[in-house]
């Protein structure tokens, strides 16, 4: 009787602890990079914010889902914001195509040439 009981109690509790990962698995906070870090990796944020601080390096493209950006440092790729603004400061450099989906660009320094694309209409037949 005991071992009927205990079975199905053992595997309720490894279920558990197998699927709880999964609810840490979102950001708990903001990303930020810190001055002088290097990432050597794409950055791809969901439902956050991001902020390069001045002399961070990202090496890598940059994507920001439902989120703002704040680039001050340099980002060796492209950038991509979704339902997002994206501000600059001084230091900020990006080298690739800067993409900004339902977004504005702020800021008056920084790069130039980004892409803000407010909507997208699509003909009717």
């Amino acid at each position: 009787m005991k071992r009927r009981v205990l079975i199905p109690f053992i595997l309720a509790l490894l279920l558990v602890a197998a699927l709880s990962p999964a609810a840490f698995a979102g950001p708990l906070a903001d990303t930020i990079i810190e001055e002088n870090e290097v990432v050597n990796n794409d950055v791809v944020v969901l439902d956050g914010d991001l902020e390069i601080r001045s002399g961070a390096e990202v090496n890598g493209d940059i994507a920001v889902f439902n989120g703002d950006a704040f680039i001050d440092g340099a980002v060796n790729g492209s950038v991509t914001l979704f339902n997002g603004d994206l501000e600059t400061g001084r230091g900020a450099s990006i080298s690739g195509e800067c993409v900004l989906l339902n977004g504005d660009v702020l800021g008056d320094s920084g790069p130039s040439g980004c892409t803000a694309i407010q909507s997208l209409e699509f003909g009717q037949k």
